[in-house]
């Protein structure tokens, strides 16, 4: 019988896969060397090989995303959303654990989205559901964002997560890379051989680069809000110090590992963040919030399928492929580092608790921020108390939204919480991130393990010299970001292989029995592992 208490070892560190982040780090320093020496060049070049992809396979996004939600809903109700991931108990409270996956996979990006995006839309609906600046557009404006933060990519994430999981619990295949979730197509042979090299290079390289884009582009939200708080200016060593500042957090995060870095991070910033937008939403307009929230959930549902799969091949206007389709390609190309992070953290969870769990607390974490926030915009524009277009305008989005949280109801507090918060979001998002990457480079990793307290530590420090390069030399953070979104083309082939693997997977194994049966063994599997520990602990 496996391991069940809550013993971590680390992996010896002989097991790192060295060749895989040799070929990783070559590839991304060509890129980071080409773009520093040539900043438009290099912006112009990846920025416009996106905008090709997004109009040739960017209706492949869509199709796959939409997919994604039903095949979540399918396996929810199913006989196979019994089976469980691993002997033993859940390892993390509810909280914790759902807290761990919101706070490392949205972070302070929503922070900044949901005070910008609407205004975006409200300045340009799309589907010709309103005229610019109307009240009708204001309202699509929040469906929208609902839709672009809420079901879809954390289906996305979700559904990635079954097989890398169940092919590590269930089938007890040592190691977590992205390669993994293809063997049912490829083989085992070549997902150990040449092409999961090549898979795995591509996944670090994404990885890498989206998580680079993050912590850049969150830096610089967070030196406005604290040029804003201290009234200096918001000049480079503030951006710099602030990375340093916040690297010093995650390093010291990653270095003591989940269980005493990680978790208690994501614990007390999900509460200070819970607590905070409560806060708001009491404070503020109430009722406003309430109504446009519940109204703008109504036109989502309504129009969920057209906004999923539009792809304006008349108009030709730029909205999906600019905004929807560039959405997806950038989740799913991130989405392996949510499904080696969420496989890690979820021993003892059945698959519909999974799913269910990491959907409700994406979509309850995006209701909150969106609906409150969001909301508190839009009433402030159409009251003319704040202009969120026009400090865009002439701003720029960063100081916009310093600008916003201090007009927020408690003034220079709001401003400073809303600061800490976004502080530690980009901590945690990149001590996950870290995490993963260490573990997916770690060949073998055996349930119970983490990867070396060192290999932790490298990725780290990576993550964070990457994002201080970039500033450092005035390069533009859009080509990197640019090159993340690229990255989910070869990620949507693997996902498609990921979902026909785990539906193999599960016929195999699981396909013969009927639900009850199923039921039956992981209950006698529960009972026999909580008789293991308490005979354990007798002993002890």
């Amino acid at each position: 019988m496996s391991n069940t208490n809550n013993e971590v070892k680390s992996a010896n560190t002989q097991n790192i896969d060295k060749p895989v982040i040799a070929i990783a780090l070559i590839f991304l320093g060509a890129l980071i060397a080409y773009i520093v020496g040539n900043p438009e060049k290099g912006a112009s070049l990846f920025v416009n090989v996106r905008g090709i992809i997004n109009n040739t396979v960017g209706v492949g996004f869509l199709w796959i995303s939409l997919l994604a939600v039903i095949i979540c809903f399918y396996l929810v109700v199913s006989k196979y959303g019994k089976i469980r991931l691993g002997e033993g108990k859940p390892q993390y409270s509810t909280f914790s654990w759902c807290a761990m996956m919101f706070c490392s996979a949205m972070g302070a990006s929503l922070q900044y989205w949901s005070v910008v995006e609407w205004s975006y839309y409200y300045s340009a609906p799309p589907m010709g559901f309103a005229e610019a600046f109307s009240p009708r557009a204001a309202e699509v404006s929040l469906a929208y964002g609902f839709f672009h933060w809420g079901i879809t990519p954390w289906a996305l994430y979700a559904l990635g997560s079954v097989p890398m999981a169940y092919l590590y619990y269930v089938r007890k295949k040592p190691g977590l890379k992205c390669s993994n979730v293809c063997i049912g197509v490829i083989g085992e042979k070549h997902a150990d051989g040449l092409v999961g090299r090549i898979i795995d290079t591509v996944f670090i390289f994404a990885l890498v680069a989206g998580l680079a884009t993050t912590f850049g582009t969150g830096a610089y939200m967070v030196s406005a809000c604290v040029s804003e708080v201290l009234g200096i200016q918001n000049s480079f060593t503030l951006v710099a110090s602030l990375v340093f500042a916040i690297a010093i957090l995650f390093l010291a995060s990653s270095y003591v590992g989940i269980d005493k870095g990680l978790q208690k991070v994501a614990d007390f910033n999900s509460y200070y963040a819970i607590g905070f937008i409560a806060v708001l939403a009491i404070l503020g307009p109430t009722l406003f919030i309430v109504n446009s929230s519940t109204n703008s959930i109504g036109i989502l549902a309504n129009n969920f399928i057209e906004m999923s799969l539009w792809t304006d091949p008349i108009s030709k206007g730029g909205f999906p492929e600019g905004w929807t389709m560039f959405y997806w390609a950038f989740w799913l190309g991130t989405a392996p580092w949510m499904w080696i992070f969420t496989a890690k953290v979820s021993r003892g969870r059945k698959i519909k608790d999974l799913i269910l769990c990491m959907l409700g607390a994406g979509c309850f974490g995006t209701l909150l921020y969106f609906g409150v926030i969001s909301n508190f915009a839009i009433e402030a524009q159409s009251a003319g108390t704040f202009d969120m277009v026009k400090s865009i305008s002439e701003l720029g989005p960063d100081v916009a939204v310093a600008k916003f949280a201090r007009f927020l109801p408690g003034g220079l507090f709001s401003l400073v919480s809303w600061t800490i918060i976004a502080m530690l979001f980009l901590s945690t998002t990149m001590d996950s991130g870290a995490f993963t990457l260490a573990t997916c480079t770690t060949k073998g990793l055996k349930v119970g393990e983490e990867p070396s307290r060192g290999l932790r530590l490298f990725w780290a420090l990576m993550l964070t010299g990457l994002p201080l390069g970039f500033l450092m030399a005035g390069a533009p953070i859009e080509a990197l970001k640019a090159s993340a979104n690229i990255s989910g083309s070869p990620i949507l082939i693997v996902f498609a292989f990921a979902i026909i693997s785990m539906f193999k997977w599960l016929k195999e194994d699981y396909g013969h029995k009927t639900v009850h049966e199923i039921e039956k063994e992981f209950a006698t599997e529960t009972v026999a592992v909580v008789k293991f520990d308490e005979e354990l602990k007798v002993a002890e």
